[in-house]
């Protein structure tokens, strides 16, 4: 029989809460043929386009918001939160055998005690680093009292798991998880690639010299040392141009910059899309650059590379193990505006090169990336509790 899963996440209200839905929504596709049910439980998930056997529990938790209110009042939203999730799954705690700790599942910490005393499977799935977002993108005292907290709680999470799942072995050493190794499972990627959808529709030597970027323009991506780039990179090659695509906080602090130096009309701002016209987007540039400070494996970089993009990336989460450098694409020792700079104009120098890595980034998404792989993943990760599948 088919084993009953419950999937935890943070009511967590994010410029970035539209990327949220759509993760959520592929952990769910990916989990509904091997699933009887799936009961997901949180704060802010709203859509008709979920399996029959899926059951969403929106908790009236108060959804913590990345703004600028009092730090007493964060705590007490925190606090609320746990409890509201926390009593959504005791509802349905008689129904399910599994449960999965997913997005800012580092913000759990009341939910994996009930499970435990109840002897609930408990799965955390390691998207990344919470903590070391929040000290980037809030470097302020309450910023850092916060990270360590939530460190805390992740720490806290992985003793509580039977099974901690990550997207590639690279993320255990970069999220410093090595004392959790024996329970640690290497191959979780959360979501999949549509290949028809996201495929090469103009090859490499056909594309303008575009450089792109396409993610949240916040700190702790790296786009202010891409934007400090850009004076550097168009000195040297007049037809270059760059691309971003995200919101975020950061966005006045780029243009003023870029206005500073005088090469604002080099950069086309789009604003966030729509994942599904992401793909023409994609087929217009020539290199997608992503110098994050903190990853776990973003998904862009395996839609680039289905699209035939080469991607310039920091050594980052699960990146190395996706990228090799000069095969699947290129990979920056660190993110300073001049290494950055280098590495653009050396890899827009080299057009054989960038065809050989456009061909073999396709090839790899399409061999370990799709859905039917994915779900093939998953099965192996459902056994490993035990359980039927």
């Amino acid at each position: 029989m088919r084993p009953r899963i419950a999937v935890l996440v943070f009511p967590l209200k994010n410029p970035n809460i539209e990327c949220g839905q759509m993760f959520l929504t592929e952990l769910i596709n990916v989990l509904e043929p091997l699933a009887s049910k799936i009961y997901v439980i949180t704060g802010n998930f709203f859509t008709s386009n979920i399996p029959r056997n899926t059951k969403i529990i929106n908790v009236k938790a108060p959804i913590i918001k990345t703004s600028n209110e009092k730090v007493i009042s964060r705590i007490i939203r925190f606090f609320k939160a746990q409890f509201e999730i926390t009593k959504g799954l005791t509802s349905v705690l008689d129904k399910i055998d599994v449960a999965f700790l997913f997005l800012s599942s580092s913000l759990l910490f009341l939910p994996p005690i009930l499970l435990r005393i109840c002897s609930k499977g408990i799965g955390v799935i390691i998207t990344g680093s919470g903590p070391q977002s929040i000290s980037r993108m809030y470097p302020s005292l309450s910023g850092r009292f916060f990270s360590f907290i939530f460190s805390l709680i992740e720490h806290f999470n992985c003793m509580m798991a039977d099974k901690i799942i990550v997207y590639s072995p690279t993320m255990i050493t970069a999220m410093g998880l090595g004392r959790y190794k024996k329970k640690i499972l290497t191959d979780g990627y959360r979501g999949f690639i549509d290949t028809k959808r996201f495929r090469v529709m103009r090859k490499i030597e056909e594309r303008e010299n575009i450089i792109g970027y396409i993610g949240r323009l916040s700190a702790e991506k790296g786009v202010l040392e891409l934007a400090r780039t850009i004076p550097i990179v168009t000195a040297k090659m007049s037809d270059v141009k760059f691309m971003f695509i995200g919101n975020g906080p950061l966005m006045d602090d780029i243009k003023k910059m870029l206005l500073e130096n005088k090469c604002l009309d080099k950069v086309e701002f789009v604003g966030w899309v729509q994942n599904d016209i992401i793909p023409a987007y994609l087929n217009l540039m020539k290199l997608l650059v992503l110098p994050s400070y903190t990853e776990g494996l973003p998904k862009t970089i395996l839609e680039a590379m289905a699209c035939g993009t080469p991607v310039l990336a920091t050594t980052v989460g699960a990146i190395p193990d996706i990228i090799k450098d000069g095969e699947t694409g290129f990979l920056l020792k660190n993110n300073s505006p001049d290494h950055i700079a280098d590495r653009i104009i050396e890899i827009l120098g080299d057009h054989t090169n960038l065809g050989y890595v456009q061909r073999k980034a396709r090839a790899l998404v399409v061999e370990k990336y799709t859905y039917d792989k994915t779900v093939k993943r998953y099965n192996n990760i459902l056994r490993s509790f035990q359980v039927s599948s």
